[in-house]
């Protein structure tokens, strides 16, 4: 039997409190781990708080560096430096893969897989935190070009590589995120037949916007249908946690949950009326492509990348346009027959999306670089 390849990955993602690219990396390393060829071991700093459950498998090992803390981290970044990543693991491998917009150095030379989400550091650098706006122009560009092989998440963002970074076609894989199987619904006290927003609260989101269309909706259905927020306040969101706070103390039915665990995300999908996002810019749009699959009706910002997700099974408006989001909410939470066919549209193209397909194109790419 041949030697199984071993692939060393970036765990930090996963150690971090999870957004996007977070489960985006708890999705591929759980779905490779099911490869018998492969072996993995992932590599984080010390991370703040108890440790989440990371991917187990009898494939999967993990190490960190207890020493190497978000403050020596930070520090290297600002000076410019990057440790090899074996030297920091104490492994070697194959093939190295990194899932957040940048590597580190090989320090034998190993071919780099690097994701790139999207590009809103180039394409709205005023929604991107400073220090991070730093970081990422000064390396994402450069390690896309010296990786063996880019991976993003949506069409859209690989034709924003071509053109940005004058990189081959075909030296990027799409391949689009799954949703994660819903797990078990946690038991919540909110009411029913809410409308919903669920993302971490930053301003490329939109939260703002989606806050005065709540507004501008009738009373009778502001009164029958709460707004619902569950995420983590981001960079930038004084403003926008300012006006929800404003808002509840007008006496708008509007609940602010912060970021929630799986089961209650879980039991927000189950309960929700209409998902809504708002966003002005995204790279992929997981919550639309959740709610589908958990059988919610959804409106969306009229995005070449959602309309590339959602497509007919999602209502569009204008994002910079709050009369345009209300009259779109209005229209879907006064028509249950409409709401009804969105939710079997949706659920038929998110069973499209499919975590098994996602492994297998990632692995025969792997096998040709460790080869």
């Amino acid at each position: 039997m041949s030697r199984k390849i071993r692939l060393l990955f970036d765990a930090n993602p996963l150690v971090r409190q999870k957004t996007g690219v977070g489960y985006y990396t708890q999705g591929v390393i759980s779905v490779l781990a099911k490869i018998p060829e492969l072996e993995l071991h992932g590599h984080y700093f010390a991370p703040r708080g108890p440790l989440p459950p990371l991917p187990q498998a009898g494939n999967i090992s993990y190490s960190h560096n207890s020493w190497l803390v978000g403050q020596a981290v930070k520090a290297l970044r600002k000076l410019g430096l990057r440790l090899p990543w074996e030297l920091l693991a104490r492994q070697r491998a194959d093939v190295l893969f990194f899932p957040d917009f940048t590597t580190w150095p090989s320090l034998f030379g190993r071919p780099k897989i690097l994701t790139v989400h999207d590009l809103t550091f180039i394409d709205h650098p005023e929604w991107v935190q400073k220090r991070n706006l730093r970081y990422l122009r000064r390396f994402v560009r450069r390690d896309a070009q010296k990786a063996a092989l880019v991976l993003t998440i949506s069409e859209f963002s690989k034709q924003r590589m071509v053109k940005e970074f004058g990189l081959p076609a075909a030296k990027i894989l799409v391949q689009p995120i799954p949703p994660a199987p819903m797990v078990k619904p946690e038991k919540t006290n909110l009411p029913t037949d809410f409308i919903l927003f669920i993302s971490t609260i930053e301003p490329r989101k939109n939260l703002g916007g989606l806050l005065q269309a709540y507004s501008r909706l009738p009373e009778p259905l502001r009164q029958k249908h709460p707004l619902v927020i569950a995420g983590g306040v981001g960079w930038n969101a004084d403003d926008t946690v300012a006006e929800i706070k404003n808002l509840q103390a007008a006496g708008e039915q509007i609940i602010s949950l912060g970021y929630v665990s799986d089961g209650v995300r879980s039991a927000l999908y189950q309960k929700a009326a209409l998902v809504v996002v708002p966003s002005f810019y995204e790279g992929f749009g997981m919550p639309l492509l959740e709610a589908m699959a958990a059988g919610a009706p959804v409106a969306a910002s009229d995005l070449p990348v959602l309309r590339e997700i959602g497509g007919s099974a999602v209502r569009y408006f204008d994002p910079n346009s709050p009369t345009a989001m209300a009259s779109t909410v209005q229209k879907l939470l006064s028509d249950k027959a409409l709401r009804t066919k969105l939710v079997q549209q949706g659920e038929v193209r998110a069973q499209t999306y499919s975590w098994p397909a996602v492994a297998q194109a990632i692995f025969e790419r792997i096998s040709k670089l460790a080869n």
